[in-house]
Parts: C-alpha cells; structure tokens; sequence
C-alpha cells in the first residue's frame, strides 16, 4: 500500500489508508470487501479484471465460490449509485470500472502509465474492446431512388445481425451506427466515438431483378483500408452475397474463425422475397417507436408472416412488436394481445433454433406477458450462448431478469448492450431497464434518475413515469409523485391500477411493490 494513496473520480474519492470512500466531504457507508473491490478496479484505471484476479485481492488466500463476488459487486454498485454505471461486466472473463464522469485521478495508477501514453486500448471516448471491434455504417442507396433506402438499410442490419453470431468479434448495434447517416464522417472520429477497430462502408444500387454492393473495410485509427469489394448478383441470391461480405470481414479482422463457425453462419433459411422485402419496409417503423409507428410495423410484419410462415426473423420482429404494444398500453384487447407473442415467439424458435434474436425475442415474450419464467430464462441462456454480440439479446435478456427479480443481473445485460449500442437515439429505452432494475431492488433514488433521463430522451414514452411515481411514493415524497402522474396520465390518458396490474412479475412481492407504489402516487384504479 502507497503511504497517503488516493484516488478520485467524479465527486468520490477513495482514501486508502484511511479505507474510507469520500462523495464530496461525506463519507458513504461500504463493506471491507466491497472497498476492496473497487480498489482493486481502481488501480486498473479501466482496464480489464478478471473474475479469478479480483477474487485472489479481494479474498486473499481464501477459497470462496463466485457468486460471493457477485454479491460484492451488487454492494458495490448501492454504494456508487449513479456512478456504478462505470462498473461493466465482460461476459464470462470480468470487470472493468470506466467512471461515467471524469477519469481516475490515483498516485498509484499514474505511476504504472507514462505521461502522455494512453492506457492500452484507449480510443479516446471508449476503450477498444478486447476482441476484433467493428461497426457496419449506413450503407449508400446508389439506386437515384431515395424510396429504395429501406432495402440499403436493411442490408446493412443483415450484415450487422449476421457479424454479431461470432462470439469472437465486436459487434456496435445498428442504432448506434446510424446516426450516421447521411453525414460526412471522419473514420477516425467514427472509430473513437464507438470504441472500434474496424468499419465496414459501402453501396447497394438495385436495378430490377440486379443487385450490386460495394463493400470496404477500413481500419478507424489509421484510415487504411484492408479491403475492398463488389459484388454483383440477382436479387434471389441477396442473402449469399450478404454472407460472402460478412465472411470477408470475419476473416480479415485478424484472428481466425473456424469452418463450422463460417458454415453455422451461413445456414440461415432463405426467405420469400416478397416477404423479405415487407420485412425490410417494416424496420424503420420499429426503430423509430411510438404508437402509430409500432402499428404500422405490426400490419406490414403480419404482412410478411402471411407470405412466408416460416420466417423466424419476421415472427420474432412482429412477437416483440406486440408485445412491446402491450406493454406500452397501445393495445385495449389485453387478454388477446398477451397470448400472441409467446406463441409467434416459440414458432421462431422452432423454425431457426439457431437464432439468437428469435430465442431472445421469444425469451422476452414470454416473460412480459406473463407466461411461465423458467422456459424464458432458458431461451435467455441459449440466445447468450449463441449470439453473445447482439445488443437486441441482452436488451431482451435484461427485461427477463427484471421480470424475475433479478436486478443486479439485469444490470449487467444492460450495461452489455449499452457498450455494443453506446450512441443509440433510442436510449430512453435502454434507460427504463436501468430504472426498473433499481425499482425492484428497492434503490428509489436511482430508479428516479434513470426514469427522468429516459422522460428527458422520449418525452412521448409512458413507462418511465410510472416508475418514477411509484419510487417517489415509496420514498414518501407523495406530491412530487402525484405531479408526475399527473403528467403520466396527459402523456397516456388510460393509464389505471387496473392496467397497471397486467405488468409481468415473476413474483408476488414485486407486484405488491408496484401497485402499492403506484397506487400511493395517486394513479386511479
């Protein structure tokens, strides 16, 4: 231990020989084993800690089983409050604490970096991943037909959904990468705010029956480009020449990927064409969600299901388009609604078992609307395994956790798919699994400051108010709780306890919290 060691991020400092944790001049209240761990995290200045290097500190030359780590990690996360958004969590190799506000001021750590050198990694903005990292941009519609600009966007999320079955690389969600679209870029700029090594541009002309793309990998730091391709071909072999451009960058990112990997990829089904194309104009109305969006999403995806009953992309799409209208409250017919997507979602699962999206899709379904937990738990579990570099299955498999209860394990999904989708324009969403997670672990006050960042962000979005209200109410602070219902009920004038009571919960404890906080707000039966 360095005499006088300190370290400070943000408002907190640590005071090491002290072994006292500072916010501003006020002590916070955290477990020898706890401060442990965050200064073992500390020390690293961001850098990654595996699970066996953080047990042999925190519990030195003791034997201990891992989950009592999670629990330290969870205590550690209620004493840092808002700041634990730093903490993040490397599937299946460890942790690395990144603070949200300011960098890690520490005599130690600044000892173990030259001055001047970044720490490995670093891109500025986001350090590298510790694996291959590649973003897919917008790709250019070059058809002089800007109504063909959903079927270039909806090669680009292939390519994207494709890259994210290989465990092996980094994959930034779609979301992210389109905001750029239609903007000029710096592709060192571009690798910066994503935290990747690599992007993947290119065109899509399509004339009639032809279709061309060009496709280019650059490398972001330095502008190189590695590759640069065209591929031509009649529009029924769309999804090979998707495969041919996902395989390319696969196997030019500098590691290597095994034959079955390549293969396993490859064996998607291949669709009807008039229900891909449906498929396709459907994607933005679900990205760009709302209520009359998420309605016309939901006709054009029954539309592409009628063609093709055996689309497992375009039945997971329409089970989660449902299910997110029930959840929302844009549905009246509840006890219809709810019994759609289960169903839609197990006949995606049965159809392409091997698709990670569909097996979480369908893991979320069931959930959230009430069906049973343990078969969602166990879709949630094989779509990680599949396709463990897809934000969209650990958005979905976070909203399983919460609904079981299990908070600190919904966190962790969630902080997952925020470093694979960090610029989302969608975040508010993102924000309301981070509020309720909180919520439902009783940390009131956390729960409050994610739910005014996702009202801040989607002002038109429901759920978080009702979170919000019902964390004011629990703190006893019924006024401001009530001022917030009020404002939730302009914002969705059906709003009731009775709708409110159709929230999936995995437990009845849960159920209790929600509705007696709600109704402590003041939200009418």
């Amino acid at each position: 231990m360095h005499e006088g060691e300190t370290f400070t991020f943000g408002r907190f400092r640590l005071l090491v020989d002290r072994r006292e944790l500072l916010l501003g001049d006020e002590p916070v209240e955290i477990g020898s084993r706890a401060f442990d761990l965050l200064l073992a995290l500390l020390r690293r200045k961001g850098q990654l800690a595996s699970k066996d290097e953080l047990m042999q500190e925190v519990w030195p030359q003791t034997v201990v089983e891992e989950n009592n780590l999670q629990v330290q990690m969870s205590a550690l996360r209620r004493a840092l409050g808002e700041a634990a958004r730093g903490l993040r969590t490397v599937s299946g190799r460890g942790y690395r604490f990144v603070p949200p506000q300011g960098e890690i001021v520490g005599a130690a750590v600044d000892q173990e970096v030259d001055a001047g050198e970044a720490a490995p990694g670093e891109t500025g903005s986001l350090r590298l991943p510790d694996k291959p990292s590649v973003a897919v941009l917008p790709f250019t519609n070059m058809s002089g037909d800007p109504a063909q600009d959903y079927f270039a966007d909806g090669i680009v999320e292939d390519i994207t959904t494709l890259l994210s079955r290989f465990p092996s690389l980094f994959v930034i969600a779609r979301n992210s990468a389109f905001i750029y679209k239609g903007r000029p870029i710096n592709v060192t700029q571009v690798g910066r705010d994503l935290g990747v090594r690599y992007l993947l541009e290119g065109s899509v002309r399509k004339a009639g029956n032809r279709v061309r793309i060009t496709a280019q990998l650059v490398q972001a730091n330095t502008g190189n480009h590695i590759w640069a391709e065209r591929y031509d071909g009649e529009l029924a072999d769309i999804f090979t020449l998707q495969d041919r451009i996902a395989e390319r960058v696969v196997t030019a990112t500098e590691f290597q990927v095994s034959a079955a990997e390549i293969i396993r990829a490859r064996s998607k089904a291949r669709h009807n064409l008039d229900a891909y194309d449906l498929y396709l104009r459907a994607l933005p109305f679900v990205h760009d969600w709302n209520e009359v969006n998420s309605a016309v999403a939901e006709q054009m995806l029954r539309a592409a299901v009628e063609k093709d009953p055996d689309y497992a992309d375009a039945l997971a799409s329409l089970a989660h388009c449902i299910a997110r209208r029930v959840v929302n409250g844009w549905i009246d017919d509840w006890a219809r609604a709810r019994r759609e997507p289960p169903e839609l979602a197990r006949r995606a699962v049965a159809v392409d078992p091997g698709n990670g999206i569909a097996l979480s899709t369908a893991a979320y379904a069931q959930a959230a609307m009430g069906d049973a937990i343990e078969p969602a738990m166990e879709f949630a579990r094989r779509a990680a395994a599949i396709q463990p570099m897809s934000a969209i299955v650990r958005t979905h498999i976070g909203w399983v956790y919460n609904i079981a209860g299990r908070s600190d394990a919904a966190i962790e999904e969630f902080e997952i798919a925020n470093r694979l989708n960090p610029l989302d324009p969608r975040a508010h969403a993102m924000q309301v699994g981070f509020a309720a997670a909180h919520f439902f672990a009783r940390r009131f006050e956390q729960a409050i400051a994610f739910a005014d960042r996702a009202v801040a962000q989607g002002p038109g979005y429901p759920q978080p108010r009702r979170y919000k209200a019902a964390a004011l109410a629990h703190l006893d602070r019924l006024e401001e709780a009530r001022v917030v219902i009020a404002d939730l009920l302009q914002v969705q004038p059906k709003a009731t306890l009775t709708r409110a009571r159709n929230a999936a919960a995995a437990h009845a404890w849960m159920m209790d919290l929600w509705i007696e906080g709600l109704r402590k707000a003041g939200l009418p039966e």
